[in-house]
Protein backbone atom coordinates (compact mmCIF):
# COMPACT_ATOMS: atom_id res chain seq x y z
CA UNK A 1 0.00 0.00 0.00
CA UNK A 2 1.45 3.35 -1.07
CA UNK A 3 0.26 6.64 0.16
CA UNK A 4 -0.68 9.48 -2.08
CA UNK A 5 -1.58 13.12 -2.06
CA UNK A 6 -4.96 14.54 -4.58
CA UNK A 7 -4.41 18.32 -5.34
CA UNK A 8 -7.31 20.20 -6.63
CA UNK A 9 -7.48 23.21 -8.43
CA UNK A 10 -9.58 25.18 -6.02
CA UNK A 11 -9.50 26.44 -2.23
CA UNK A 12 -12.21 28.10 -1.06
CA UNK A 13 -15.50 29.43 -3.24
CA UNK A 14 -14.91 33.21 -2.69
CA UNK A 15 -11.12 32.99 -2.77
CA UNK A 16 -11.20 31.63 -5.56
CA UNK A 17 -13.76 34.02 -7.42
CA UNK A 18 -12.24 37.04 -5.87
CA UNK A 19 -8.82 35.40 -7.58
CA UNK A 20 -10.46 35.38 -11.05
CA UNK A 21 -12.03 38.91 -10.87
CA UNK A 22 -8.08 39.86 -9.84
CA UNK A 23 -6.83 37.93 -13.10
CA UNK A 24 -9.60 38.67 -15.37
CA UNK A 25 -12.02 41.57 -14.17
CA UNK A 26 -15.40 42.26 -12.43
CA UNK A 27 -17.29 40.73 -15.31
CA UNK A 28 -19.20 37.49 -16.14
CA UNK A 29 -16.16 36.00 -17.51
CA UNK A 30 -14.78 35.70 -13.85
CA UNK A 31 -17.58 33.73 -13.20
CA UNK A 32 -17.00 31.35 -15.90
CA UNK A 33 -13.59 31.23 -15.29
CA UNK A 34 -14.34 29.81 -11.53
CA UNK A 35 -16.94 27.14 -13.25
CA UNK A 36 -13.92 26.25 -15.46
CA UNK A 37 -11.61 25.33 -12.49
CA UNK A 38 -14.55 23.48 -10.54
CA UNK A 39 -14.95 21.68 -13.68
CA UNK A 40 -11.37 20.67 -13.88
CA UNK A 41 -11.26 19.51 -9.99
CA UNK A 42 -14.46 17.39 -10.77
CA UNK A 43 -12.30 15.61 -13.96
CA UNK A 44 -10.16 14.98 -11.78
CA UNK A 45 -11.90 13.53 -9.06
CA UNK A 46 -14.14 11.64 -11.56
CA UNK A 47 -11.08 9.72 -13.24
CA UNK A 48 -9.10 9.17 -9.21
CA UNK A 49 -12.77 6.93 -8.84
CA UNK A 50 -12.53 5.24 -12.30
CA UNK A 51 -8.99 3.77 -11.14
CA UNK A 52 -9.85 3.18 -7.49
CA UNK A 53 -13.49 1.83 -7.79
CA UNK A 54 -13.72 -1.67 -6.48
CA UNK A 55 -10.38 -1.20 -4.78
CA UNK A 56 -9.74 -1.49 -1.01
CA UNK A 57 -8.92 2.30 -0.07
CA UNK A 58 -8.28 4.53 2.90
CA UNK A 59 -9.28 8.31 2.33
CA UNK A 60 -7.61 11.03 4.62
CA UNK A 61 -9.58 13.90 3.75
CA UNK A 62 -8.96 17.68 5.91
CA UNK A 63 -9.85 21.16 5.17
CA UNK A 64 -6.92 21.52 2.86
CA UNK A 65 -5.80 18.34 2.37
CA UNK A 66 -6.62 14.87 1.02
CA UNK A 67 -4.29 11.65 0.58
CA UNK A 68 -5.50 8.30 -0.50
CA UNK A 69 -4.20 4.92 0.73
CA UNK A 70 -3.96 2.55 -1.93
CA UNK A 71 -1.92 -0.23 -4.35
CA UNK A 72 0.67 0.87 -5.46
CA UNK A 73 -0.31 -0.18 -8.65
CA UNK A 74 -3.17 1.85 -8.37
CA UNK A 75 -0.87 4.92 -6.83
CA UNK A 76 1.51 4.80 -9.74
CA UNK A 77 -1.27 5.27 -12.15
CA UNK A 78 -2.46 8.15 -10.10
CA UNK A 79 1.03 9.52 -10.50
CA UNK A 80 1.52 8.90 -13.79
CA UNK A 81 -1.58 10.37 -15.29
CA UNK A 82 -0.66 13.52 -12.85
CA UNK A 83 -3.97 13.01 -10.58
CA UNK A 84 -1.80 12.52 -7.72
CA UNK A 85 1.26 12.83 -6.04
CA UNK A 86 3.53 10.95 -3.94
CA UNK A 87 4.13 12.83 -0.69
CA UNK A 88 7.41 14.99 -0.70
CA UNK A 89 8.80 13.16 2.27
CA UNK A 90 7.60 9.66 0.46
CA UNK A 91 10.95 7.12 0.28
CA UNK A 92 10.87 3.83 -1.64
CA UNK A 93 12.45 2.21 1.76
CA UNK A 94 9.70 3.44 3.61
CA UNK A 95 6.69 1.17 1.83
Amino acid sequence: MKTVEVHLGYFKKGDDLAFCVGEIGNNAEAILEHSNMLMIASWQLSEIYKILQGKEIDICADTHYIAIECDDESAQQLVDKDLAEFPEDWDEDDE
